[in-house]
């Protein structure tokens, strides 16, 4: 009943506006037809998106976890470089039989390593060092830094970082390694 009251006021308007005969005013059939149609077709293109969305869903995770990975080797990169300084990058490069480094590392050292990145690069191939072993690492690639400046960087980096006692020896290692 309700439709059928909606259908006669609707053409009543239509009816209305065909005797004012302007063609610029389209009709409320009219109007409501097109709506209808985009409607469809919005509906069937978002069917079509879902499902082009669902098909590559693998791709695309696959793709994000990728960038991830090379975001954090070529910090990892920048990081050794920094750590091996001038000389030692050129013997890497020079000993390097499958010319990776040569392709990928080819960016120069101007900045200096943070204290704590250095610490953090030594102990990701330690795994766990004392206090003194990791002052020695750090003079022997010609970081000046004194006992106090690393005890600072593990205080400042408490996430990064974590540290035990054995006796009068301080351990240092990193956090869920």
């Amino acid at each position: 009943m309700q439709s059928d009251i909606t259908n006669i006021s609707h053409n009543s308007i239509d009816n209305v506006l065909s005797m004012y005969n302007n063609e610029s005013v389209p009709l409320f059939t009219d109007t409501r037809e097109t709506f209808k149609q985009r409607l469809t077709s919005d509906c069937r293109r978002v069917r079509d998106l879902r499902k082009e969305k669902a098909d590559l869903a693998d791709a695309y995770n696959r793709y994000v976890s990728i960038q991830a990975e090379l975001k954090q080797k070529e910090k990892n990169i920048d990081r050794l470089m920094a750590i091996l300084g001038d000389s030692g990058f050129a013997e890497a490069r020079r000993e390097d039989k499958s010319k990776a480094i040569e392709q990928v590392a080819e960016r120069h050292l101007s900045e200096q390593l943070p204290l704590w990145e250095a610490v953090q690069i030594y102990l990701d191939v330690t795994g766990e060092a004392k206090m003194m072993d990791v002052l020695l690492f750090l003079r022997w690639y010609a970081v000046d830094a004194s006992r106090e400046a690393v005890e600072s960087a593990l205080r400042t980096h408490k996430d990064v970082f974590q540290t035990r006692k054995v006796g009068r020896e301080k351990f240092i290692s990193l956090k869920g390694a």
